[in-house]
């Protein structure tokens, strides 16, 4: 009888332990799952939880004040298990957190200001400067161009309005590989035409080697060209061709 009785109390012992197990073991389960340890929290959910926060509930970390390396420490964190690992990495968030919170701190005190609204002003319209164009034939001190050798110390050029455009001509010479091969020719006559202001250029080589060439009369938009053994050339400035001798353009 006292071995049964034994028997039953140690049973009932057993039991009351069973449960006290099994209701420990529930609450751990419970614990693990609805609460997570402050170091896996978020960011926002550890700023919640801070003595600043609750000091101040209206502090607000804007998100220019969360370091760009934030995130990432958290996300490796939460994958990290070595502890030595994770406290080195729960240090670094820390720094983190105080800079955010020492931003956002100041951004409480020292908000950004507004940018002012500057007026637009409408353009001013500059009526662009009229180039003066000197007509007819002219003694200029003209800088060569490319291969086109102006003439110098006589009149080397002219220049007009024709159909609508501004027409500026140059007198001279032009250097061609045919030249240099045979330096005993003469040089190759050119005019060099400018057509308003730069929208177009030729170089216009007189028809025959005489050397160079330079005005000495202009009728309207025929001119003529001397080249060095005197021979004379016509020009029309109206077809930019070179053209016959014309009996109402003599040469002087």
């Amino acid at each position: 009888m006292f071995r049964s009785r034994t028997i039953r109390i140690i049973a009932v012992a057993l039991a009351v332990a069973a449960l006290l197990t099994i209701s420990f073991l529930s609450h751990l389960q419970l614990s693990t799952t609805d609460s997570v340890p402050p170091e896996k929290q978020t960011f926002e959910a550890r700023i919640q939880a801070t003595e600043i926060t609750r000091a101040a509930s209206k502090l607000q970390v804007p998100p220019y004040c969360v370091p760009a390396m934030l995130p990432g420490l958290q996300q490796l964190l939460a994958r990290t298990i070595d502890a030595e690992a994770q406290q080195l990495l729960i240090a670094k968030i820390n720094i983190a957190e105080k800079q955010a919170l020492e931003c956002a701190a100041a951004a409480t005190m020292y908000p950004p200001l507004k940018k002012p609204i500057i007026p637009i002003r409408p353009p001013t319209v500059v009526p662009a400067a009229t180039a003066t164009l000197l007509v007819g034939l002219q003694q200029e001190e003209l800088s060569p161009v490319m291969s086109f050798y102006p003439v110098e110390d006589e009149l080397n050029a002219w220049a007009d309005v024709v159909n609508g455009n501004v027409v500026e001509i140059s007198a001279g010479s032009v250097k061609d590989e045919n030249w240099q091969d045979h330096p005993g020719w003469p040089t190759q006559g050119a005019i060099y035409v400018v057509m308003n202001y730069g929208w177009k250029v030729t170089m216009f080589p007189t028809p025959s080697r005489h050397g160079a060439v330079h005005f000495i009369a202009d009728c309207g938009t025929m001119l003529l060209l001397q080249a060095e053994d005197g021979t004379v050339f016509s020009f029309d400035a109206a077809r930019l061709a070179y053209v016959d001798n014309l009996p109402s353009c003599p040469v002087p």
